[in-house]
């Protein structure tokens, strides 16, 4: 039997620690990423993100332009589906805007803009101004709307302007 003599690297202590933690801290750096991976969080060294990424006004104002629909719809009491015809009505009238051709909203996403984007804003303002006034009244009432139970509630408040009266249904 022959053995073969391997060349041994023999290291002093301060040496063996310092590459221990090197080692260490490399497998927990990996460790790392992968959980942040599965996670969906990235560590990204490079510029801001807001920096290489530029807002895009088109899209902007066409957003802009199917929440102020919607809100419009809502204010006086028209449904999502005449909502979704005045969309191609829009678009036949207008068909030379970009912002007219690139409105894209049906009842499903008129309601989640009402009840997802405009009802928590507005509710936020409301609640903010009831904070400043002395005296404000809330009524409320539930009811059926076919299968839906429905919770519609009416606020009334003195504000520095005068008196504002507001009404939020919960869809």
């Amino acid at each position: 039997m022959f053995y073969q003599s391997e060349e041994v690297e023999i290291l002093e202590e301060d040496e063996l620690s310092s590459k221990a933690r090197s080692t260490l801290s490399e497998i927990d750096k990996k460790q790392k990423d992968k959980r942040e991976k599965k996670k969906g969080i990235f560590n990204v060294d490079r510029q801001l993100i807001t920096t290489t990424l530029k807002p895009n006004r088109e899209e902007d104002e066409i957003a802009a332009a199917e929440a102020t629909l919607v809100y419009h719809g809502v204010r006086h009491g028209i449904s999502y589906l005449a909502q979704q015809c005045t969309t191609t009505v829009l678009k036949n009238l207008f068909s030379s805007s970009l912002i007219a051709n690139s409105l894209s909203y049906g009842r499903t996403k008129a309601a989640a803009i009402a009840t997802d984007v405009l009802a928590p804003s507005f509710t936020h303002h409301v609640i903010q101004e009831m904070k400043l006034a002395f005296y404000y009244s809330l009524s409320f009432d539930a009811s059926n709307k076919g299968n839906l139970k429905t919770y519609p509630f009416c606020v009334q408040y003195f504000s520095d302007v005068g008196v504002k009266k507001g009404s939020n249904s919960k869809l």
